[in-house]
């Protein structure tokens, strides 16, 4: 009888997930024999768990108690059987789900069964065990090379189909796997719930983080409104952080970054947004927030080391001419009241040799 595409699979996949179970020292260091001998000792003692897992005599607690610890099978008749319990109606939601966490490592080798778990994910009836495996299984199919060659689009129209769940963990999680991979429908969604909250899909600050994933400058406009008139604080930073590259927003991040009515956590999201965004501008922005004793400590170390690493990489031409920053910077390394930024400062002075 002729192996169906799965076992065929396992011939290559099974050595290769065992092996992988070692160390470099460990396959080193040891003779062919030796590992041989632990492989198959392994290997036992998995076939061992499996046998009982496989046991609908056996109750849900000992099934799973046996394989808790086991990523996965590896005999292939076991596997096949572990195909058959992730499929099988009667078995529990958790068995079952039990069942597919260890099939993970075969999915290139079943397309029949990737199509079975988009399905099972899609379907808000199925046993709530079983989906979010399912859920979990996918998430990482998807973030797998073959996985995306084998099932690209039904897996992004699976997870198109997820924005509308009713299920906010699912909704999250289909948003996150399609950002990721710059689906321009689910950032259209996004942009959409941030521009009118009675359409949104998520919370603000969560859909302003996923936008950021690929961020598309067709949705600075979005953000950059949103910034102006957040709907809670923590919306406001995920923007301040989008934002350093889009020119229009600028501005008033520096004045975040400046303004000493504004929360520690804002300044140094404008901090870091700018150093990265604005390179060339950040020591002129950021100076005379190193030099106001008053400003949060943690913002003036910021600057102080942003500023050490750039020029600490410079051409030493390019830094045996101090600006303004190193004037500023140097003189903190003898006066400032506080302690770090004192140390900070003078560490900034001898690396760069200032005089």
């Amino acid at each position: 009888m002729m192996k169906n595409r799965m076992t065929q699979g396992l011939a290559v996949v099974v050595p290769s997930v065992l092996l992988s179970l070692l160390t470099p020292e460990q396959t080193h260091a040891q003779s062919r024999e030796e590992l041989k001998a632990q492989i198959e000792a392994y290997r036992a003692e998995v076939f061992r768990g499996a046998a009982v897992f496989l046991d609908a005599s056996r109750s849900e607690k000992e099934r799973v108690a046996a394989v808790r610890g086991h990523a996965t099978f590896y005999d292939p008749r076991q596997i096949e059987d572990c195909v058959r319990v992730a499929r099988n109606l009667r078995e529990s939601g958790g068995i079952r789900a039990e069942a597919l966490g260890k099939l993970f490592p075969y999915l290139q080798a079943d397309t029949a069964l990737v199509g079975d778990i988009l399905s099972w994910v899609r379907d808000a009836d199925t046993p709530q065990p079983l989906r979010k495996a399912a859920l979990d299984t996918t998430r990482g199919f998807a973030n797998s090379f073959l996985g995306m060659v084998q099932a690209r689009e039904q897996i992004l129209s699976t997870m198109r189909r997820l924005t509308a769940d009713a299920d906010p963990e699912f909704r999250e999680a289909a948003f996150a796997l399609l950002c990721g991979h710059g689906d321009s429908y689910a950032q259209k969604l996004l942009a959409a719930g941030l521009e009118d909250p009675t359409r949104a899909l998520l919370p603000p600050e969560k859909s302003v983080a996923l936008l950021g994933l690929s961020l598309h400058g067709d949705f600075y406009p979005t953000l950059y409104k949103v910034m102006l008139s957040p709907p809670n604080a923590a919306t406001r930073l995920e923007c301040i952080r989008l934002l350093g590259g889009y020119k229009e927003a600028q501005p008033t991040i520096l004045g975040y970054l400046q303004g000493r009515q504004e929360p520690e956590d804002v300044r140094l999201a404008a901090a870091g947004t700018l150093n990265a965004n604005a390179p060339e501008k950040f020591a002129d922005y950021v100076g005379p927030v190193v030099a106001d004793e008053d400003s949060p400590e943690n913002v003036r170390l910021y600057g102080i080391q942003a500023e050490l690493l750039r020029r600490g990489e410079s051409a030493d031409s390019e830094r045996r001419r101090p600006d303004e920053f190193d004037r500023v910077v140097r003189e903190l390394s003898v006066a400032s009241s506080s302690d770090l930024v004192r140390r900070s400062a003078r560490g900034y002075v001898e690396k760069l040799q200032l005089r």
